[in-house]
């Protein structure tokens, strides 16, 4: 493959609720709206945990997931029970992951993923990718504490340390 710019899009979907959250979920929609057009690679975050096995059909891209927190029940009940009211079950039987798509024509490589949250907080985690061989690409879902700046700015600082670890000194 040439060189060229990549291409990437970030979005927190919210597990495909609306805003203000309502019983009627979108993912589907949201992914297939984020996945056109031109893009390389796509991070997604608060994906709900019925949602990974559908994410290469929706988008047509390759899928590497990094589960957050696992479902409470098993998946396929998980999924029934949150979509009987999207806005109000969101995650809570679900569980979450964040995932990141390639396009096909790109190699990609998975290099796991490491919890950048402290333990006894709700887990957070950054997952990383290695794109044609050189390019590391994180996708973290950092906690948003805005009343303390200092709880994201560690998760943040961890995930920076994790992608650079992996990306090594070159």
């Amino acid at each position: 493959m040439a060189d060229h710019t990549l291409v990437l899009r970030s979005w927190n979907v919210f597990h495909g609720n609306a805003f203000p959250p309502h019983r009627l979920g979108f993912l589907r929609e949201m992914l297939e709206i984020i996945s056109t057009g031109n893009v390389d690679v796509v991070c997604l975050q608060e994906l709900p945990i019925w949602s990974l096995d559908h994410l290469e059909a929706w988008t047509g891209m390759t899928s590497i997931a990094g589960v957050a927190r696992p479902p409470v029940l098993p998946t396929p009940l998980s999924a029934w029970i949150t979509r009987l009211h999207q806005g109000l079950f969101r995650s809570t039987f679900s569980g979450q992951a964040n995932a990141i798509l390639v396009r096909h024509d790109h190699s990609v490589e998975d290099l796991g993923n490491r919890q950048i949250s402290d333990r006894g907080r709700e887990r957070r985690i950054c997952q990383a990718i290695r794109v044609d061989g050189r390019i590391i690409v994180g996708n973290l879902y950092a906690t948003n504490q805005f009343r303390h700046p200092e709880i994201p700015r560690a998760e943040v600082q961890r995930a920076r340390a994790f992608a650079e670890e992996l990306a090594g000194p070159n």
